[in-house]
């Protein structure tokens, strides 16, 4: 191997050791959810654009939840509630239960859920959500967070609704998270969850360096090789 070769990867040894790393917030998708929920009377379900199954609940695909689309208003008719995950839980309570799961193992700093609350039609928040997360695949689940909801809240009479589930509980490692909805009466329309975790990168100055001394090292690697 000649001097420059050898050299190079020397450098890149050491700059690599040397990199620094930062903590950054990074948008993570689900690659499925699922949801089955306890209706407490006639219930009814739509999830437009679900591309799994939706029979007895919802299996093996992702849809309305994570599809970004946020606040659409409301007038009249289903029809306008296909941007939703809709939910008639009939006159008495209900457990709504969503399972999301991940591609892998994250360190989790915040989720967001958005409600659509619309009284006049019976589209009512939920009184609190149960946050659990489970780091086998969803097999089982620790560490739950309870939100309720606080007066003003509840004050809200239409329109759409953002709730931070884990407010400052952050740092849950998990790679499926469990969000218990616990509906009161009628309808419950879910509008979109976001979820943010944390992830450690190079600086953007180190990572620069990095692929720089690579290129060197891979064109004098290829030069000795008359490639």
């Amino acid at each position: 191997m000649s001097m420059v070769i050898r050299s190079s990867f020397v450098a890149l040894f050491f700059l690599v050791l040397s990199t620094k790393y930062v903590v950054a917030s990074i948008q993570v998708f689900p690659t499925e959810y699922q949801s089955n929920w306890t209706p407490g009377g006639n219930s009814w379900y739509v999830d437009n654009g679900y591309s799994g199954s939706t029979v007895g609940g919802l299996s093996g695909g992702v849809g309305e939840l994570i599809d970004g689309v946020k606040g659409t208003s409301i007038t009249s008719g289903y029809s306008q509630w296909a941007p939703y995950s809709l939910i008639d839980v009939g006159g008495g309570s209900a457990e709504i239960t969503y399972i999301y799961h991940f591609d892998q193992r994250y360190a989790w700093e915040s989720i967001v859920q958005y409600q659509y609350i619309y009284h006049n039609a019976a589209v009512n928040q939920p009184t609190s959500f149960e946050v659990s997360f489970s780091i086998d695949g969803g097999i089982t689940y620790h560490s739950s967070v309870i939100r309720s909801m606080s007066d003003a809240e509840n004050s809200l009479i239409r329109g759409t609704a953002e709730y931070s589930l884990l407010g400052a509980a952050t740092g849950y490692h998990a790679d499926a998270i469990r969000i218990v909805l616990n509906q009161p009466r009628r309808w419950s329309a879910t509008d979109e969850v976001e979820f943010v975790a944390l992830s450690v990168v190079p600086e953007p100055c180190s990572f620069a360096m990095l692929a720089g001394v690579f290129s060197i090292t891979c064109a004098a690697f290829f030069r000795r090789r008359g490639l």
